[in-house]
């Protein structure tokens, strides 16, 4: 059931567990137990979304370009949240076969209700706004490094970067195969 560990249960199909207290936030230098509340295929990209609940509409202080660490066992990768709200961060993974992505297979493999240790935010380049001066921007990515180009897109996207005017986003992406 959806919501369910350390934090209770929310209201259902929020994502979001709600208690009396404060939100539930990470930190870089700590891991905290998060409850994945939802996993959905991306059939075109074979990837799946992965929703983590921030208990208590907790924040992910994140900025464009900085990235989380999943911890599962002695296993520890970084990954990139397409989008984060006050409660819940979203983050795109792609399961690679064996030997590679051990922990990509495990996270896909999950079900709601799972608990995912996770610290952060992470990454000395942050992403900042220049204010009224960017008009259009060009994003050069290889493999699966176009999740930090998707985060950023996103980012500017949903704010107004050009004075109220729409910001052009030319993204360039290089496979080893199709």
């Amino acid at each position: 059931s959806p919501g369910r560990g350390p934090y209770g249960l929310g209201p259902p199909q929020s994502g979001v567990a709600v208690l009396p207290g404060r939100g539930v936030s990470i930190l870089p230098k700590k891991f905290t137990s998060l409850t994945l509340v939802g996993i959905r295929d991306e059939k075109e990209t074979k990837c799946k979304v992965l929703t983590i609940s921030l208990p208590n509409l907790g924040q992910l202080d994140i900025k464009p370009s900085q990235h989380v660490k999943v911890k599962w066992g002695k296993e520890m990768r970084s990954y990139t949240p397409i989008k984060w709200k006050a409660g819940a961060f979203e983050l795109l993974i792609k399961p690679y076969a064996a030997p590679a992505g051990v922990m990509s297979r495990h996270l896909c493999g999950l079900t709601p209700g799972a608990e995912i240790e996770v610290s952060g935010p992470h990454g000395e380049y942050q992403w900042e706004k220049k204010r009224n001066e960017v008009k259009s921007l060009v994003l050069v990515g290889m493999g699966t490094g176009i999740t930090p180009l998707i985060q950023l897109a996103g980012a500017v996207a949903e704010q107004s970067w050009g004075r109220g005017k729409a910001v052009k986003i030319d993204l360039f992406m290089a496979y080893a195969s199709e």
